[in-house]
């Protein structure tokens, strides 16, 4: 009887072993910031991810630390962030989480950026093949999309475009003159890039402040999203199909 116990023991223990080495070649789980390095580690090939700022908050990173994150940080393999969200300081110094277990990565929506960020956490994660194919899917949609912005000549259109989605416009080849964002549009400020005749302000739908250029420059007003979740996005590629179809790319 005994020595059947210790052979059932010894089998649970092997299966264990070899559940629990399946599950690390699967990929880590994830405990994302927001919707956005949520959306990030999914095309890295993450086998589960939680995000704790919720899909439907309009503004991500002014989400609250809650004590209930605390368990699910400690549930995770990996805590990724960007280092601008608030809330995550106070969690990582909360649960006392190890720095190995912490990621901070760049949050950029442009195709060559978010490329090589997935490969690079693939390579930490051995997800490589599931972010290969994500990668050939998000290549031809954003293909797609800068070959539209080029039939519609969008480097003949001169854009004033917020800081946060910068690097997005000059990406589909718009003229950028001008950004804003980083300081208040006073009215000294409006009047100066009002000046600089734009043909397009982009603003950015999580945290509006350039209606009023707008307004004073006489030109259409878009609103573009960084974090999916706005209009029910809810991948990188659901990202750049919204905003592709906001300027009439899609």
């Amino acid at each position: 009887m005994q020595t059947l116990r210790a052979a059932i023991a010894l089998a649970l223990v092997l299966f264990l072993g070899v559940w629990g080495a399946a599950a690390q070649a699967d990929g880590p789980t994830v405990l994302a910031s927001t919707a956005w390095t949520g959306a990030i580690a999914e095309a890295a090939g993450a086998a589960q991810v939680d995000i704790l700022a919720s899909f439907e908050l309009r503004h991500p990173p002014e989400r609250d630390f809650r004590p209930g994150d605390i368990t699910r940080a400690l549930a995770a393999d990996v805590l990724l962030w960007a280092g601008y969200e608030g809330f995550m300081n106070q969690l990582i110094a909360a649960a006392e989480i190890p720095g190995d277990r912490v990621l901070q990565i760049r949050t950029e929506n442009t195709p060559a950026h978010l490329v090589e960020l997935t490969r690079g956490l693939a390579r930490l994660w051995g997800t490589e093949e599931r972010q290969a194919a994500w990668e050939a899917e998000f290549l031809s949609v954003t293909d797609e999309i800068k070959a539209a912005a080029e039939e519609k000549n969008a480097s003949g259109r001169r854009v004033i475009v917020v800081g946060h989605l910068a690097a997005f416009a000059e990406w589909l080849g718009y003229d950028v003159v001008a950004t804003f964002g980083f300081e208040e549009m006073t009215p000294a400020a409006l009047h100066r890039l009002a000046q600089l005749e734009p043909d397009l302000i982009i603003d950015v739908w999580h945290n509006p402040t350039a209606e009023a250029l707008a307004l004073a420059a006489d030109v259409p007003y878009v609103l573009l999203i960084n974090f999916p979740g706005h209009a029910g996005t809810r991948t990188l590629i659901d990202v750049f199909e919204y905003n592709a179809s906001q300027l009439g790319l899609r």
